[in-house]
C-alpha cells in the first residue's frame, strides 16, 4: 500500500517545512470515485424511466398483473396455481398496493427499486470479474437499454426478474471467492425468490450451475457444495410451485403463441438482436464484440479468485457461459412449449452488459467519455415503446363529466390481457373516484378466454357474452333494462359483436362516438324516446324525437339547449348540417340562429337504421325583448345551404310542409 505524503510550508519563525501524512490511499480514492459514479448512474437510470413513463397508462399484461394483485392473498395464490405465473411478484405487489395504492407511479416505483438493485448487483459482477470501471459501465449500459427501461420499470415482474439474474450471480461469485456461509444462505434465499418470480429464473440458475461446473476447481469439494446450493433452490421451488409451472408448460399454458418468437434459431437471434439494441443503435453490439475480443487476452489479478480454473480466461468465460447457457436452455424449453420472447430473455442482459462493459473499459478514457455522453443524451431524449402496447387509461377520461351512477359499461374486447386492463380502468379509475360495481359492467369476450380470465378480478365478473346465441342476446337485453345510458368500448372485431350492437341499437341511440388516441372505439349510447317519430326530412332522414334540456322559460343571456334524435334509412350522400332558430311570434323577427353538423357523428358515417343524437344550443341575446319565440329545425347540405331538405309528417311523407319544422315555443322573460 502506498501512502501519500503532502508537504506544507508553515509560516513559523523557523520557516521549516512541516510534513503532514495523509491516510487516504489511491485505492480508497478509486473506490470512492467508483461508488460516486455508480450513485450518479443509479439515480439517472431510475429517474429516466420515471420521466418517460409519466402519464402513461398500464398496458395489457402490466394492468393484468396489477389488477390481479389487488385480490386478497389467499385468492391470489388460488388463482395463480391455475396459471403459469409464479407468485413472488404478485405477493410483493399485493402488499405494496395494500399500503401505498395501485396508481401507475406507485406500482412502477416498486419496480424502480428492483431496477436499482439490479444495477447495483450488475456493478458488483463487473467489479469482481474485472474492475470498478467495468462495473460502472455495466450498470450504465443495463440501465439505458430501451428494453430494460421499459419492461423492468413497468408494473410487472420483469424488474424483479432482472434483479434476480444479477443478484444471484453476484452473491454466487461472492460466496465462491470468500466461502462464507452467510453468502450461501443469501444465495439460496435470492435463488428461491428468483425462481418464484418467473420460470426463466430457473433457466438462469441452471446456467449458473453449468458455469460453476466448468470454472470452479474441484479441490475442497467446492463444485459439490455449489451444486448443493442449486439443489436447495431447486428443491424449494419444486416443492412449492415447480410442478404447477411444469404442468402449465407441458399443457401449453404459457400464454398465446403470438407473444413468443417464431421461426428458426437464427430468426430468434435476429429478433433478440433488434430488441436488445442500445441507443445510439449499435454501441452495445460494438462494445460487446470488442469485449469478447479483449477480455480473455488481458490478465486481471484483483481479488482472491484462486478457486477458479482456467485462470487466464475464466473471468471472461463466466459471463459468456451464462449468456450461452441461458440461450441454449431457453431455446430447448421453447422447442417443447413456446416461451421465448424479449421480455423473458431480459435475464440475459446483465451478462451481455458486463461483457460489453469490459470492452468499453479497455477503450481510451476520452473515447469512453464521448460514448457516455452519447448514450446518456440519447436515453434522455428518446423513449421506446413496444409495438404491441395498447392503452386504456383514456376510458375514464372519455367518461369524465357525463357518467351517471347506474350507467352500463360494455367492454367488447376479445384479448384477455386487454379485457382485464380495460376492466381495471373502467371499474377502478373513474375521474370521480367512484368504484364502479361489477353489476354495471358487461364483458363481451371470446369463449376460449373466459375460463382463464373469470377469476382474475378482485370483484368477480357478473355479466359476460361469449357468443351470439339467443341466450346471450337475451341476457344483454335483460342487462339493458332500466339503464338510460351506456358506454361501449370496442377493440378489434369478434363474430358476435354485430349481434350485441344490434341488440343495443334496439333500445339506444348513439350520442357520441370517438377513437381516443386512435386506440379503440368508444361510444356513448343513450336510451331512445318511446314516442312516434316527429318529422321526415327528405326520403332518408327521420327526426325521431326531441326534448328541451333547458326550461321553457328563459331569461336574456341564457343558453337554450335542445336534444334531438335522428335516423337515416339508407347510407347518406352528404354530411348534413342542422339549423336551429328562434323566431318571435309577435313580429317574425329571427332572434338568434345556430348551425352545426347533424350529430357528433358525421351523417355519412351513420349506420342505416341506427339512431344518433344531436345537441343544439342557442344563446339568447342579452338585449332580447320578452315574449314568445318559436323553435324551428332545418336540415341542409352545408356545401349548398339553399338546398334544404323538404319536411313532411311521417304518416304523410308525400305532403311537403316546407323546409323548416316547428318544434315548440319558449318564453323569454325579464
Amino acid at each position: 500500500m502506498t501512502v501519500k505524503q503532502t508537504t506544507i510550508t508553515s509560516s513559523t519563525a523557523t520557516d521549516q517545512p512541516v510534513t503532514v501524512t495523509s491516510n487516504v490511499t489511491s485505492a480508497q480514492v478509486a473506490r470512492a470515485g467508483a461508488w460516486l459514479s455508480m450513485a450518479v448512474v443509479s439515480v439517472y437510470c431510475l429517474l429516466l424511466p420515471m420521466w418517460q413513463f409519466r402519464g402513461l397508462g398500464y398496458r395489457g399484461d402490466e394492468g393484468w398483473r396489477i389488477y390481479q394483485s389487488m385480490n386478497t392473498l389467499p385468492d391470489l395464490l388460488a388463482q395463480l396455481s391455475q396459471d403459469i405465473s409464479p407468485p413472488m411478484y404478485h405477493i410483493i405487489a399485493s402488499q405494496w398496493i395494500r399500503v401505498f395504492g395501485h396508481h401507475e407511479f406507485i406500482t412502477r416505483y416498486l419496480s424502480g427499486l428492483f431496477l436499482l438493485l439490479a444495477l447495483a448487483f450488475t456493478y458488483q459482477i463487473g467489479r469482481m470479474l474485472f474492475n470498478r470501471v467495468t462495473g460502472v459501465w455495466a450498470a450504465l449500459m443495463l440501465g439505458l437499454l430501451p428494453l430494460v427501461q421499459h419492461y423492468a420499470y413497468e408494473g410487472n415482474s420483469y424488474g424483479l426478474l432482472v434483479m434476480g439474474a444479477a443478484g444471484t450471480t453476484a452473491v454466487l461469485l461472492l460466496w465462491l471467492r470468500s466461502g462464507r456461509g452467510a453468502f450461501a444462505v443469501l444465495y439460496v434465499a435470492l435463488g428461491l425468490m428468483f425462481a418464484y418470480t418467473h420460470y426463466y429464473g430457473t433457466v438462469t440458475i441452471l446456467a449458473q450451475a453449468v458455469a460453476v461446473a466448468i470454472f470452479v476447481r474441484w479441490r475442497d469439494l467446492y463444485p459439490l457444495r455449489a451444486l448443493a446450493l442449486f439443489a436447495a433452490v431447486g428443491a424449494g421451488f419444486v416443492a412449492g410451485w415447480g410442478l404447477v409451472v411444469l404442468h402449465s408448460l407441458m399443457g401449453g399454458g404459457g400464454g398465446s403463441n403470438l407473444q413468443f418468437v417464431q421461426g428458426s434459431i437464427f430468426d430468434v437471434l435476429a429478433y433478440l438482436y433488434v430488441q436488445f439494441q442500445s441507443r445510439p443503435t449499435g454501441i452495445l453490439a460494438m462494445a460487446f464484440l470488442f469485449g469478447v475480443l479483449t477480455l480473455n487476452t488481458l490478465q486481471y489479478t484483483s481479488g482472491d479468485m484462486t478457486r477458479f480454473r482456467f485462470q487466464r480466461v475464466w473471468r471472461g468465460g463466466f459471463p459468456l457461459t451464462m449468456i450461452v447457457g441461458i440461450f441454449v436452455i431457453a431455446v430447448a424449453l421453447h422447442s417443447v412449449s413456446p416461451s421465448l420472447n424479449d421480455r423473458n430473455m431480459i435475464v440475459i442482459l446483465p451478462f451481455i452488459c458486463v461483457v460489453a462493459a469490459s470492452g468499453l473499459a479497455n477503450m481510451p478514457r476520452r473515447l469512453q467519455a464521448v460514448i457516455a455522453v452519447l448514450v446518456i443524451v440519447a436515453g434522455y431524449t428518446t423513449h421506446w415503446l413496444p409495438d404491441h402496447r395498447r392503452f386504456f387509461a383514456e376510458i375514464p377520461d372519455y367518461m369524465a363529466g357525463q357518467y351517471q351512477p347506474g350507467d352500463g359499461i360494455f367492454l367488447d374486447i376479445p384479448a384477455r390481457a386487454e379485457q382485464i386492463v380495460a376492466t381495471y380502468y373502467a371499474r377502478e379509475r373513474q375521474a370521480s373516484g367512484e368504484r364502479i360495481p361489477p353489476e354495471d359492467v358487461y364483458h363481451v369476450l371470446r369463449d376460449v378466454e373466459f375460463e382463464r380470465m373469470v377469476n382474475v378480478f378482485p370483484q368477480p365478473l357478473v355479466h359476460a357474452a361469449q357468443d351470439n346465441s339467443p341466450e346471450s342476446l337475451d341476457a344483454v337485453r335483460a342487462y339493458l333494462e332500466g339503464r338510460q345510458q351506456l358506454w361501449h368500448f370496442q377493440l378489434n372485431f369478434q363474430s358476435h359483436s354485430d349481434e350485441v350492437n344490434a341488440t343495443i341499437a334496439e333500445q339506444f341511440g348513439v350520442a357520441q362516438t370517438d377513437v381516443p388516441g386512435e386506440k379503440f372505439i368508444a361510444t356513448r349510447w343513450q336510451r331512445l324516446p318511446d314516442t312516434p317519430p316527429n318529422f321526415v326530412y327528405g326520403p332518408d332522414i327521420t327526426l325521431l324525437d326531441w326534448q328541451m334540456v333547458t326550461p321553457y322559460e328563459l331569461a336574456a343571456c341564457d343558453t337554450l339547449h335542445v336534444q334531438s334524435w335522428w335516423r337515416g334509412a339508407d347510407a347518406l350522400p352528404v354530411n348534413y348540417s342542422l339549423g336551429v332558430k328562434m323566431v318571435s311570434q309577435s313580429d317574425g323577427q329571427v332572434l338568434r340562429a345556430s348551425d352545426d353538423q347533424l350529430s357528433l357523428v358525421l351523417a355519412q358515417q351513420w349506420i342505416p337504421g341506427r339512431a344518433y343524437s344531436d345537441d343544439s344550443y342557442i344563446e339568447v341575446p342579452c338585449d332580447a325583448p320578452p315574449g314568445t319565440y318559436d323553435i324551428l329545425f332545418i336540415v341542409y347540405d352545408p356545401v349548398t345551404p339553399d338546398d334544404a331538405l323538404p319536411v313532411a309528417y311521417p304518416d304523410d311523407p308525400e305532403t311537403v310542409i316546407g323546409t323548416w319544422a316547428y318544434l315548440t315555443s319558449v318564453q323569454v322573460v325579464e
